[in-house]
């Protein structure tokens, strides 16, 4: 803050050890403020800013851990703000280096434990937890494998991303492994004001994708291993639509296709589901990130 003459100094501690067969609890984050002209920081824990509870903004992780990525504390003359970044990275024993793309997010899930049931920065668009759970990647790695529990409409699992105002490209690779009843939500991309493009799976087996005049089936599309992207250009209020096969063999590749509501600041928002209508139906989301387009 250099109108106050200030530096803010941010800590995440981690959280309590938890119960066998218990999800580790919310970290506590705390933080210090010293003079710029001497950086002098009192000794101590801090003073917490945030301690065992969600975030409220919506452009941001609904939780803080110990491992969910860089925090970042806005601080100004009047108020404070707060934001969750970069979430993934390295895998445990490297050395991170950080990105060189400017990349805002990337999960490959590689560091976190299988059997993770949900992991920090994730979380079900509905009342109720997701049901995702960290597993083994067949290809090496590992992955988010969204399941149909129920064979019901199945709820998605999302993930908030940093709000840029420019154009960014939203990409994931996903492993689908049948049609539902209805569509599969491969990739579904929202805003603060509701959803800006959504590609899906057609119960006919068909790639489609939501546009302003309604939802339009595209070309035949076997499940399998699939890259899907959307890239949003919110000065323009139009999206890049893409769905191909693991090779990177184009299905679906779509420029300027209006978004379905107002993008102001761009994405703040990536979901994804299962197969509805299908008990044990499941879609696996093996790496996503959002970078600068």
């Amino acid at each position: 803050d250099r109108t106050g003459g200030t530096v803010d100094v941010v800590a995440v501690a981690e959280p309590p050890e938890p119960l066998p067969g218990s999800l580790p609890g919310p970290a506590t984050v705390t933080t210090k403020t010293a003079r710029i002209a001497d950086l002098a920081f009192a000794p101590g824990r801090g003073t917490p800013v945030i301690e065992g509870s969600s975030l409220q903004a919506p452009s941001v992780a609904p939780l803080v851990s110990a491992a969910s990525g860089t925090l970042v504390l806005a601080s100004g003359r009047d108020e404070r703000t707060w934001s969750t970044v970069q979430e993934g990275g390295p895998t445990a024993g490297t050395a991170p280096t950080g990105p060189a793309d400017g990349t805002l997010v990337r999960d490959t899930f590689d560091r976190a434990a299988v059997g993770t049931a949900i992991p920090t920065s994730w979380y079900g668009d509905r009342d109720g937890p997701a049901a995702a759970e960290v597993t083994e990647d067949p290809g090496g790695g590992r992955q988010l494998l969204l399941t149909n529990r129920d064979g019901g409409d199945a709820t998605a699992t999302c993930r908030a991303v940093p709000v840029t105002g420019a154009p960014v490209t939203v990409a994931a690779l996903v492993r689908v492994e049948g049609v539902g009843t209805a569509d599969t939500r491969l990739l579904t991309v929202k805003g603060p004001e509701g959803t800006l493009a959504s590609l899906r799976l057609t119960r006919k087996g068909l790639v489609g994708y939501s546009s302003p005049a309604g939802r339009i089936d595209h070309a035949p599309l076997a499940p399998g291993d699939l890259r899907v992207s959307v890239r949003v250009d919110p000065a323009r209020g139009v999206t890049d639509l893409l769905v191909a096969l693991a090779d990177g063999t184009p299905v679906l590749d779509l420029r300027d296709v209006p978004a379905l509501s107002p993008a102001g600041e761009g994405p703040d928002e990536v979901c994804a589901a299962p197969p509805p209508g299908v008990p044990g139906a499941t879609l696996a989301v093996r790496d996503l990130t959002v970078t600068p387009a």
